[in-house]
């Protein structure tokens, strides 16, 4: 009998642990699916981590973020070159020409 009393206890105290993590997890609005990932035994410490969670999650989403459109809300217009085009300056690549770029002739 002794024994079934602890084993119920244990039970409760579990369940109660896992109520507490689903309700601060749906106070922080993070997913269900984070509720198991929370550490602490009382509810200030479930909330605590929830907390630094839900810090590190909304640093993620900013950090993946596109840049914000410029005032006319399209992008910069150097975005839009493409990648092959000229460069603003003659590249000087023939043996005369670095040639003369040393040698000033």
């Amino acid at each position: 009998m002794t024994e079934q009393a602890e084993a119920s206890k244990q039970r409760a105290e579990a369940a109660e642990l896992e109520l507490a993590r689903l309700t601060v997890v749906r106070t922080a609005q993070l997913p269900d699916a984070l509720a198991s990932r929370l550490n602490g035994t009382t509810t200030d410490e479930l909330t605590a981590d929830a907390a630094e969670l839900a810090g590190v999650i909304s640093a993620l989403v900013a950090a993946a973020a596109p840049p914000p459109p410029t005032a006319t809300g399209r992008p910069p217009v150097g975005a839009l070159r493409p990648a092959a085009s000229a460069p603003a300056e003659p590249v000087e690549d023939t043996p005369e020409q670095i040639s003369r770029l040393v040698w000033g002739k």
